[in-house]
């Protein structure tokens, strides 16, 4: 058994092994950038739909599967690509002069790049977008230990740089990132993978609900046992106390009147379906979310395991028949 990123030319090689039964399957993951509406510079909306309009989603879409030759993108703000009822909802993309429009309408306005071109022959940089004789700035987060979503996040500034916009990556391991860099306001944009294939009601609440947006402190579950003295050179590990749980909303907005259905929704006064269907559109319009993809694997199993379904639900996969299946030979 084998589950493996890979190209067209990897399925083409798994599937001529004799005996290899090959499938493409979905992963129960999908890559967004979410902006954090709380920042100084994104609280206004129309800068934030000017700043995703910018951003070539197709692109983002294709680095994120690297080789791979399919590519599974996401247009929804709640249901996954492999969701029971997905449809595309995303608005018709802004073209890059309605997106300059919109920062237009927000005060900033392009002017001439200062930089002095390295040579006379040399192109002049695109106009620098700013406001008040201060440039428009946009720091995206991502974790270091992700070079897929290391290399979106690098792939979006260089379009945003394209259009005047002063965008640069901050890569940080997943702990600082979440639990400092967000909270201390050290980015504005984030590229991650989000969970796929649970329960929409939960995704609903948990990506934009109004309590999901604040910390809480983690339950205290040590022993009564209490631990060893550490040793004189090791460092003190932080108390539970002081741990916290990292806010699951990080867009930093939310809406009131959205909040009541997301809570009929989660305790079954409302259908979820429903719910999230009338929520899409007012979620593009908050313009905090841009879905770009959903994961996509390759999946090969052997002449010598019997039982095996290369399908499942999304995120059980094809371990879902795992205790039918048989080794037939070493």
């Amino acid at each position: 058994m084998a589950q493996v990123h890979g190209s067209g030319v990897t399925f083409a090689q798994l599937s001529n092994i004799p005996g290899v039964r090959t499938a493409r399957i979905v992963a129960p993951r999908t890559l967004q950038l979410t902006l954090r509406a709380g920042q100084p510079t994104l609280t206004d909306a129309k800068v934030r739909r000017g700043l995703l309009g910018l951003l070539d989603v197709g692109l983002l879409a294709a680095v994120a599967a690297g080789n791979e030759n399919s590519v599974t993108l996401a247009a929804a703000q709640v249901r996954s690509p492999s969701d029971p009822g997905y449809k595309p909802t995303a608005p018709v993309a802004l073209t890059r002069d309605a997106s300059l429009a919109l920062l237009k309408e927000a005060g900033y306005e392009a002017v001439e790049n200062p930089v002095v071109p390295p040579g006379p022959n040399a192109p002049a940089g695109p106009p620098q977008i700013t406001k008040d004789g201060d440039p428009l700035t946009l720091v995206i987060g991502a974790a270091s230990n992700d070079p897929t979503s290391v290399a979106v996040a690098n792939t979006a500034a260089d379009q945003l740089r394209n259009a005047g916009v002063r965008a640069s990556v901050l890569a940080l391991d997943p702990p600082t990132l979440y639990g400092q860099a967000i909270p201390d306001g050290r980015v504005d944009a984030i590229v991650g993978w989000h969970q796929a294939g649970g329960d929409l009601a939960t995704a609903l609440a948990s990506r934009y609900g109004c309590p999901a947006l604040q910390a809480g402190r983690l339950p205290d579950t040590r022993t009564t046992t209490p631990p060893p003295p550490p040793a004189s050179n090791t460092p003190t590990p932080p108390s539970r106390e002081d741990s916290v749980r990292a806010p699951s909303n990080l867009t930093g907005l939310c809406d009131e009147e959205l909040q009541a259905s997301i809570d009929a929704a989660l305790t079954g006064r409302a259908d979820v379906g429903k719910v999230v269907d009338q929520a899409e559109p007012q979620l593009w319009k908050m313009a905090t979310v841009l879905p770009i993809m959903q994961d996509t694997t390759i999946a090969a199993a052997g002449p010598s395991v019997q039982n095996v379904e290369l399908a499942g639900a999304v995120p059980v996969g094809i371990v879902a028949t795992a205790g039918e299946w048989k080794k037939t030979r070493p």
